[in-house]
C-alpha cells in the first residue's frame, strides 16, 4: 500500500520537468510511465526511455511508504487541472492495481503497472565535473545547437560535442556542432574539476532537455560524464542520458585563419532583410546571394522557377574587393538568432570565394561560426 499527501503546485513543477522525455508511442507500456516511490518525507519521481532517465522530488506527507508507475502524461495533465495551492492524496492499493488521485471533491483512479518492471538505468562510474555556473552551460547550447546535423546517417553530428580544449595551460569547455554546411563553437573557461572531463557528444533529445531543464535551474548546477553517459543535476532534478558514441570529427581544421576582410553587420537589420527574402525562397532553393561592393551590400533571392525575385540595399562599412556570394538563407537566419550583440561581423579573406565566411559575434567574442558558401 502507498498512500501520501503532496502540494499540487510542487507536483506539478516535478511532473513537468520528467515527463518531457516520455515518447508520445512506446512499444514497451512501461515506458509511458512514471515511477513514483516513497522516501521518508518525499515521492521520487522518474521516467526513463531507455536513452535518458529523468528524476526529481518533492516533499510529502507519507502515510503509508510504497511504490507503482503510471502513466506519465495523463498524471501531468490530471495535476495541471486541479486548483493552484490545492493538496493532492495519493493512494495505490497492491491488489487493486489502481492508483487513487483526489483533489477537492475530484477523483481520479488510474491504471498502474508495476514498479519492479520499471527499468534500471546504468549508473554513472569514475565520472568526471562537478559545479558549473547555469548561465555557462546555457550560453554554450544556446550558441551551438542550431548547427547540429538532422541526417540521421551521419550520425556523429547529430549532436553537440562538448570538449576540454586547453590553450596554454588555461582550460576552456567548449561546445561544438555542425552539419557539414554551418558550424558553431562556444567556449567558456572551465572549472578545474573540468580537466580531465572527457569528449562527449550529447545527442539532440538531451541537448532539448537539458536546455529546457536549465530554463528552471538556479546560479549553480552539476555536470558529470564518463566515455558513455552525462548526467545535469538541477536541484532536485536529475537528467542522465546515453552518449552518442564515436569520435567527433575534427571541425578545428576548417575555420579559416586568415579572413581578415572585415563585414558588420546590424543583426536587427539583417534579420528584417533576411524574413523578406526567405518570402520567395522555396525549398528547392533558398540562396540568399550577397552582393558586395565598397560600403555597400545587396541581398538577392529568387523562387526555383525564378518567377519571383527580391532584392535589398543596405549601407555597410566594408573595404573589401567587389564579389557576389552566395548563402543558405535559412542557415543565415539561424545563425543571426543566436548572435548576442548588435553586430554580427563576417569575416572574408583575401579573396571571399576561396573559403567559408567566418563570423562572429561583437559581444561574445568567445563564439565563431561557419558558414560555406552555397554553390546554387
Amino acid at each position: 500500500m502507498m498512500k501520501l499527501i503532496i502540494e499540487r503546485d510542487a507536483a506539478l513543477k516535478a511532473v513537468g520537468r520528467v515527463h518531457g522525455i516520455v515518447k508520445a508511442k512506446n512499444t514497451i507500456p512501461i515506458l509511458s510511465n512514471i515511477k513514483l516511490e516513497t522516501g521518508a518525507t518525499s515521492l521520487c519521481l522518474t521516467t526513463n526511455n531507455l536513452d535518458q532517465q529523468a528524476s526529481d522530488s518533492i516533499a510529502a506527507q507519507v502515510e503509508s511508504p510504497g511504490a507503482t508507475t503510471v502513466e506519465a502524461r495523463r498524471l501531468f495533465d490530471i495535476i495541471r487541472a486541479f486548483p493552484s495551492g490545492g493538496q493532492v492524496a495519493l493512494e495505490f492499493l497492491e491488489g487493486d492495481s489502481r492508483l487513487i488521485v483526489k483533489c477537492g471533491r475530484s477523483r481520479y483512479q488510474l491504471a498502474t503497472l508495476p514498479a519492479g518492471d520499471f527499468p534500471q538505468f546504468p549508473c554513472l562510474e569514475r565520472a568526471v565535473g562537478g559545479a558549473l555556473e547555469r548561465d555557462l552551460l546555457k550560453r554554450l547550447l544556446q550558441r551551438t545547437r542550431f548547427a547540429m546535423s538532422g541526417d540521421e546517417t551521419r550520425y556523429l553530428l547529430n549532436g553537440v560535442h562538448l570538449h576540454i580544449v586547453d590553450t596554454h595551460g588555461q582550460f576552456w569547455l567548449t561546445a561544438a556542432a555542425t552539419d557539414g554546411k554551418s558550424l558553431a563553437e562556444a567556449e567558456a573557461i572551465a572549472p578545474a574539476a573540468f580537466e580531465n572531463l572527457p569528449a562527449i557528444i550529447l545527442p539532440a533529445p538531451a541537448v532539448d532537455e537539458v536546455q529546457r531543464l536549465l530554463g528552471d535551474a538556479g546560479e549553480q548546477i552539476e555536470i558529470y560524464a564518463t566515455s558513455t553517459l552525462f548526467e545535469l543535476r538541477c536541484g532536485t532534478a536529475e537528467l542522465t542520458t546515453k552518449l552518442i558514441d564515436g569520435a567527433y570529427p575534427d571541425y578545428r581544421k576548417v575555420i579559416p585563419t586568415a579572413n581578415s576582410v572585415s563585414l558588420p553587420l546590424d543583426v536587427d537589420l539583417m534579420q528584417a532583410c533576411i524574413a523578406r527574402v526567405l518570402l520567395v525562397c522555396d525549398d528547392k532553393d533558398r540562396t540568399v546571394r550577397f552582393g558586395l561592393a565598397p560600403d555597400a551590400l545587396s541581398l538577392s533571392a529568387r523562387s526555383a522557377e525564378g518567377a519571383s525575385q527580391v532584392t535589398e540595399e543596405i549601407g555597410v562599412s566594408y573595404d573589401g574587393p567587389a564579389c557576389d556570394l552566395g548563402f543558405n538563407a535559412k542557415r543565415v537566419k539561424d545563425l543571426l538568432a543566436v548572435i548576442t550583440g548588435e553586430n554580427a561581423i563576417f569575416a572574408f579573406g583575401a579573396d571571399p570565394k576561396a573559403e567559408p565566411a567566418l563570423i562572429t559575434d561583437s559581444a561574445d567574442p568567445d563564439c565563431r561560426f561557419i558558414l560555406t558558401l552555397h554553390r546554387g
